[in-house]
């Protein structure tokens, strides 16, 4: 079984319960947790006695996990000759073992299930609307996009009934409204949301693309478009259907966009974001990917400990100003419902935590370090960013395909490996660009708390559960306000994004897609 789907688990030795016929999984004598004595049986006519023995402990088997699978998936594992495969569920991280090679497998009971009748209530009703009159233990929170469905609480006997989908909408129907800053007062989340382990993907994949060059300005760089054409082919690649339901690339390079209103303004990047996570429900994928310029405004609020606010600069930026991280965090982060993946590419200077996401992994201390001034949200959010927030990133230019070398390492990161871990993901993104001669240092930010050793990044599964019990800003600190900084594009003063001419690290992409 490989990354997709269920499948019957191929066999291999070494794991606890295997057996060495070809029936995967057949439980034998004298094995892991048999000890080769009948196991309990429920239905034999035995009478009381009280010199008896206990029963033995259910018989376990190992098994193993392929590559690229995470917790809530579903195998296909025959448990003894003769019966059908039995469904299982792979479990969390933390009930994974691994065998003397290394290997990752988690045990099952072969005992037979026992189908155990439950009586069904009559009429248990449709799950009640997300709105913000929602009164079920906590105020729902701030959502300036879209009306999502809350699953209702499940009765007893009852399964949990599953999170209603709202379509969505194409680019061209869409409407935008003006930003609603959420509230800042922290909400609490209710107990049956914390509870929930596993999510299901629902299929369903979006994304918002934006490569921008700066055609004809002092700020004209080279390589945008080709980044954001270049992340398309990989999530088209991945399954992200290619259609503007699904897909929207906003680029200032026609051959990039085709014919449409796609051009990078301000305007139509507020739109693009409230797009993205318009009707997104749980299981849902997004993905966001910025390839620009990038900047600093200063923090009037405190909030920032280092007193700026990280921006991204739109084609019309001097006439309609820089989008700000606290309106990304706003727009993008904080409406998510729990269950709901995004993942985010920014490839601009100051960008480390461009989405205002609060926990920022360390990896040389391998352990995520929480702001100070924390933004927390329900959703599955990650960010790789190009540099860190006082940091240039670059724009390679010459005579291969022009490109930002964040994206470029990324996606370079991805052919060599499809399913690394979070770990060795950000790690491999940083060797690229040391050993192509960049001083920029990528950022791993993430909006929950994940093992980054065992979590595998996939571009169309393996969606984190929300596992805080709180949502919104807290202000644990007040900064003070950094002082203005001058944008200067041609090579002086605060460079939004550095231009790098001359053969380093060409070719790169020429053979990707």
């Amino acid at each position: 079984m490989t990354g997709g789907g269920g499948g019957r688990a191929a066999p291999q030795a070494g794991y606890p319960g295997q057996p060495p016929q070809p029936q995967y999984g057949q439980q034998q004598p004298g094995q892991y947790g048999g000890g080769g004595q009948p196991g309990y049986n429920p239905n034999a006519g035995q009478g009381y006695n009280p010199n008896a023995t206990a029963a033995p402990a259910p018989a376990q088997m190992g098994v193993p996990i392929p590559d690229g699978i995470t917790p809530g998936r579903q195998m296909k594992v025959q448990v003894a000759a003769g019966q059908a495969p039995r469904d299982v569920t792979v479990p969390d991280y933390a009930e994974w073992q691994r065998d003397g090679s290394g290997k990752p497998y988690f045990l099952i009971s072969t005992a037979p299930e026992v189908v155990i009748p439950v009586a069904m209530p009559y009429n248990p009703g449709a799950a009640p609307a997300y709105d913000s009159n929602y009164t079920g233990g906590a105020s729902a929170p701030y959502n300036p996009n879209a009306n999502y469905t809350q699953p209702s609480t499940a009765q007893y006997g009852q399964p949990q009934q599953q999170p209603l989908q709202m379509p969505w909408t194409p680019w061209e129907g869409f409407q935008s409204r003006k930003y609603q800053p959420p509230p800042l007062q922290l909400q609490t989340v209710n107990q049956e949301e914390l509870n929930k382990r596993h999510i299901t993907p629902s299929g369903r994949f979006r994304a918002l693309l934006i490569g921008i060059n700066y055609k004809g300005t002092s700020a004209a760089l080279k390589g945008c478009a080709n980044d954001a054409v270049n992340m398309k082919n990989l999530l088209v690649q991945s399954g992200y259907p290619d259609d503007s339901t699904h897909m929207v690339v906003l680029s200032d390079e026609r051959s990039a966009v085709g014919y449409g209103d796609y051009s990078p303004t301000f305007a139509n990047i507020r739109k693009g974001m409230q797009w993205l996570v318009h009707n997104a429900s749980e299981g849902d994928i997004l993905f966001f990917h910025f390839s620009g310029h990038g900047a600093q405004v200063a923090d009037t609020t405190g909030i920032e400990d280092d007193g700026f606010n990280e921006t991204i600069l739109p084609i019309d930026y001097k006439s309609a100003g820089q989008v700000c991280d606290d309106e990304i965090w706003g727009t993008l982060v904080y409406p998510l419902p729990s269950g709901v993946r995004l993942t985010s590419v920014m490839d601009c200077c100051h960008s480390g935590t461009g989405m205002d996401l609060p926990l920022d992994y360390n990896l040389k201390r391998g352990q995520w370090v929480e702001d100070v001034n924390p933004a927390y949200s329900r959703g599955d959010v990650m960010l790789f960013s190009g540099c860190e927030d006082d940091q240039t990133s670059a724009d390679v230019q010459g005579k291969g395909q022009a490109g930002g070398a964040m994206t470029q390492s990324f996606l370079a990161a991805l052919k060599e490996n499809p399913y690394p871990t979070v770990q060795n993901l950000i790690g491999t993104i940083r060797k690229q660009l040391k050993r192509r001669g960049f001083t920029q240092r990528p950022q791993l930010t993430a909006s929950q708390r994940f093992d980054v050793d065992r979590r595998v990044f996939m571009l169309h599964d393996g969606i984190e559960p929300n596992k805080t019990r709180q949502i919104g800003r807290l202000q644990r600190k007040k900064f003070k306000k950094g002082k203005a900084k001058k944008m200067d594009f041609g090579g002086g003063g605060d460079v939004a994004l550095a231009v790098v001419a001359g053969a380093i690290g060409f070719g790169l992409l020429d053979s990707l897609f």
